[in-house]
């Protein structure tokens, strides 16, 4: 069970973090444009490179990151 997650730099998302200890759900709700399906990419990604399927540099590219060259 995921009991922290911190994300920086990953689209919209700059030092973002979501504790879960102890909650058996942990719902997102916000206004369009905040994040949450951004957040749900990332957990998806995630378990991507924990079941071995993808490679970290393949599913996080700078391309993904919330800056421009």
């Amino acid at each position: 069970m995921i009991e922290r997650l911190y994300v920086h730099n990953f689209r919209c998302l700059e030092n973002f973090e979501i504790v879960t200890r102890e909650l058996p759900t942990a719902p997102l709700f916000g206004e369009n444009g905040t994040g949450k399906s951004t957040v749900r990419l990332a957990l998806t990604n995630l378990q991507k490179i924990g079941r071995g399927i993808s490679r970290v540099g393949d599913l996080f590219a700078p391309s993904n990151a919330g800056w421009r060259k």
